[in-house]
């Protein structure tokens, strides 16, 4: 068995132990965001800050009810930091948590649940009895609901178990500031279910799709889109969105497809900062007057460790910042770039998109 130390937020405030059920024993680790019960009622989402196989004397150690992440969302020199913060400004390292964290990532006290809008029933899956009903009493919700309370409703006292199961079925999701600031991009593709290259397989498709035109015209269309029969081209992904526009197709044609098993329908998370553009690699031609500055700072740097750049507006600046930028990345080094004002953000990004390309996150 093992034991967890969890980090819990303001109100709570505090680090307390809790049991790693042996189904999610596999899937936990230091950095993860994780849903545990607190008292009788209430359920409250913390960060698991260390594990260990010696169980706590004294008192009865719950489970774990939810893992939220597949990946750590605080590394532990963070949490070090704030254990130090905690202890040189005499408060708790919950509170500390509160305000260091970012704000898509912020952790509230209460977990709700809600239906996820964009699930789709797979063939090969069922839900259970327990899960059908609590589904049933989620979808007969307006609102998102929390989670104590649809075990109070369903009458399931263990409601964690039933509730991590619809997540990973993609039925319900975890609804706090988390999801409510933050909500990752995803878009949906579709692909062959053929190998490039096979043409038997390629022929009993096309004989599948004969009753129906507008199938057939997808088929198609998504052969074309997706150079399967380019043999100088690799194999490109697809949207749904991209072969409905580009076949005059629906949903409905390409669901009936899916369930022929000519498709695969798919989704993937797709960042909000991808960048579709040229990317050039060429750096900014700089005047007289930009290359002057630029040479001062590279000299002042032998000295300091700070150059301050004063310019008005529109004098340059960005231009001199694009040149040491490439110098710092040409050493192996990481460069932070901080914008002043919001606004800016999106233009300044795709200037630098279009030297250095999926570099900029």
């Amino acid at each position: 068995m093992i034991f967890v130390e969890v980090l819990l937020p303001v109100p709570i405030s505090g680090t307390f132990t809790y049991s790693v059920p042996e189904a999610l024993a596999d899937s936990i680790r230091i950095g993860y965001r994780v849903i545990v019960p607190f008292g009788r009622k209430k359920f409250y989402t913390g960060i698991i800050a260390s594990q260990t196989p010696v169980a706590p004397q004294g008192y009865e150690v719950k489970d774990i009810a939810l893992i939220l992440d597949e990946w750590a969302v605080v590394k532990h020199p963070q949490l070090k930091l704030w254990n130090w913060m905690a202890d040189y400004y005499l408060c708790t390292p919950g509170e500390v948590m509160r305000a260091a964290m970012p704000a898509g990532l912020k952790i509230e006290s209460e977990t709700f649940v809600s239906a996820d809008p964009d699930y789709e029933e797979k063939p090969d899956e069922r839900f259970s009895q327990r899960e059908m009903a609590v589904m049933n009493y989620i979808l007969g919700c307006e609102k998102k609901q929390p989670l104590d309370l649809i075990g109070k409703k369903t009458g399931f006292a263990n409601i964690g178990p039933i509730i991590n199961s619809l997540l990973e079925k993609g039925a319900v999701q975890i609804s706090e500031n988390l999801v409510e600031r933050y909500r990752s991009r995803k878009e949906t593709y579709v692909r062959l279910t053929v190998d490039k290259g096979d043409s038997d397989g390629l022929h009993k498709a096309f004989d599948s799709v004969r009753s129906g035109s507008m199938q057939e015209k997808a088929l198609l269309a998504l052969i074309e889109i997706s150079a399967f029969m380019r043999q100088d081209s690799e194999l490109q992904e697809v949207t749904r969105t991209e072969l409905m526009e580009r076949s005059g197709v629906t949903t409905t044609v390409i669901a009936a497809m899916a369930k022929k098993g000519i498709v695969d329908i798919y989704k993937k998370e797709i960042s909000r900062f991808s960048y579709s553009g040229l990317v050039t690699g060429e750096l900014p031609v700089l005047s007289e007057a930009q290359a002057s500055a630029l040479d001062s700072i590279h000299k002042s740097w032998f000295e300091k460790d700070i150059t301050l750049l004063r310019g008005v507006t529109s004098s340059g600046k960005t231009e001199i910042y694009t040149h040491l930028i490439d110098y710092v990345l040409r050493q192996g080094r990481q460069a932070l770039y901080l914008v002043p004002e919001i606004a800016l953000t999106t233009q300044l990004t795709r200037r630098l998109q279009r030297v250095f390309g999926d570099k900029v996150v």
